[in-house]
C-alpha cells in the first residue's frame, strides 16, 4: 500500500482523521508534485530509494486514480515518466556564453515530455577534472551516464 504525503499545519488537529484530497484543481496535487520532484531527483542522483517513495505516493490514490483519471493529470504524468525512459541531456559549457545560450534555446524550442537535464558549468570546481568539458560547449543525449550522441551548436 502506498503512503501519501499529507498537509497539516503547525498546531496539533482536534479530529482523529485528516481529509487528504488526491485530485488535480486549479494547482496540482501536491502529493504528486512532491512524487514529481523525487522521480526526477531519482534519475539525476541514479537513487532507486527515491523512485520507490515516488510510486508509492502515487499508489496510495491508486483506486481514485482508476475511478477517475481525469482529475489527476499530475500524477499520471508521474506515472508516464517513472515508467518511461527518460530523454537525459547534459548541457556542458560555460553559463552567459552565447553558444551555451544556442544549447538551451535549441532544447527550449522541443517539447521533451520525460527530459531530464542536467548543466554542466566547466568553470565549477567539481568540473575541473573532466575531459570533455575541455572542448566546446556541447549537448549530449546521455544514459547512466553514457554518452548516446553529440551535438554541437553555433549561436546564431
Amino acid at each position: 500500500m502506498g503512503t501519501a504525503l499529507l498537509h497539516h499545519g503547525t498546531r496539533p488537529r482536534d479530529s482523529l482523521a485528516r481529509p487528504r484530497e488526491g485530485q488535480d484543481g486549479a494547482l496540482p496535487n501536491a502529493n504528486a508534485v512532491f512524487a514529481r520532484a523525487l522521480a526526477r531527483l531519482a534519475r539525476h542522483y541514479d537513487r532507486d530509494d527515491f523512485s520507490q517513495r515516488a510510486r508509492a505516493a502515487l499508489v496510495a490514490y491508486g483506486t481514485l486514480i482508476e475511478q477517475a483519471p481525469r482529475v489527476f493529470a499530475t500524477s499520471l504524468d508521474v506515472l508516464d515518466f517513472l515508467e518511461s525512459i527518460p530523454f537525459e541531456l547534459a548541457l556542458v559549457g560555460r553559463r552567459g556564453a552565447p553558444d551555451r545560450e544556442a544549447l538551451e534555446c535549441a532544447v527550449a524550442e522541443r517539447y521533451l515530455p520525460n527530459r531530464v537535464c542536467a548543466h554542466i558549468d566547466p568553470d565549477q570546481p567539481e568540473a575541473t577534472d573532466l575531459p570533455l568539458l575541455r572542448a566546446r560547449p556541447w549537448c549530449g543525449n546521455v544514459r547512466r551516464f553514457t554518452s548516446a550522441g553529440t551535438t554541437h551548436v553555433r549561436p546564431r
